[in-house]
This record gives C-alpha cells, sequence and structure tokens, in this order.
C-alpha cells in the first residue's frame, strides 16, 4: 500500500487507448496482406481487380515521370513479346519488374487506404 493507503497497480499505468490502436492497426495490416495476397492469384479478369488496375493507372498518369517510364517499359515488353534470345527474355523479364516496382507501392496505397476506410480510420 501506499502512504495514502491505496494500492497502486502496475495495470494502472497501463495505455488501454494504445493497446487497443495497435490491435487495430495490426488488423488492418493483416487484411491489407490478405487483399493484397488475393489480387497476386487473382485472374485479373474480376471487377474488383480491374477496378484496382483502373485506380492504379490513373494514379500513375497523374506523374509524368512515371507515366512516361510506363509507356516505355509497356513498349519494351510489346517489341520482346517473340523474344527468342537470353538477353532478348531478360530485358523482357526486366520491363516487367519495372512494371510491378512502379505500380506495385501505388496498389498497396490503394488498398491500405480501402481497408483503412472500412476499419474507420
Amino acid at each position: 500500500m501506499s502512504a495514502t493507503g491505496y494500492a497502486i497497480s502496475p495495470a494502472n499505468f497501463h495505455d488501454w487507448d494504445y493497446e487497443r490502436e495497435s490491435a487495430r492497426d495490426l488488423e488492418i495490416k493483416r487484411e491489407v496482406k490478405e487483399r493484397i495476397d488475393e489480387l497476386m492469384l487473382a485472374s485479373g479478369h474480376g471487377r474488383a481487380e480491374q477496378d484496382v488496375m483502373e485506380q492504379a493507372l490513373s494514379r500513375l498518369a497523374e506523374s509524368e515521370i512515371g507515366y512516361g517510364t510506363l509507356k516505355r517499359y509497356m513498349f519494351e515488353l510489346w517489341s520482346l513479346r517473340g523474344a527468342k534470345t537470353f538477353g532478348d527474355r531478360r530485358r523482357k523479364a526486366r520491363a516487367a519488374q519495372v512494371i510491378g516496382n512502379l505500380l506495385g507501392p501505388i496498389v498497396r496505397d490503394l488498398v491500405t487506404h480501402e481497408v483503412a476506410k472500412e476499419f474507420g480510420a
């Protein structure tokens, strides 16, 4: 007991608001991961996938540099569509990687925003 006669429990110092926020943030992260995983497995023909890609491309089009890079590597993919040599196949894979790297953060941001909205964040 303390000098005032009241017992001070360590539980009284716990930040329950922080605990709730942390749990909610963790749940949002899990949901974002699940949705990204679902998109990775999707065929690309579904309405949800089409909507995400449309939004991602629209957002990318707002950036002159990003959109220019996308067009450049899309053209490279098209021109290498029948790649037979190792070097051409490597350039084709690199073009696909650049496009994926351009779209990846945008798609993650869109999904995160959508999930956060659903959780009321």
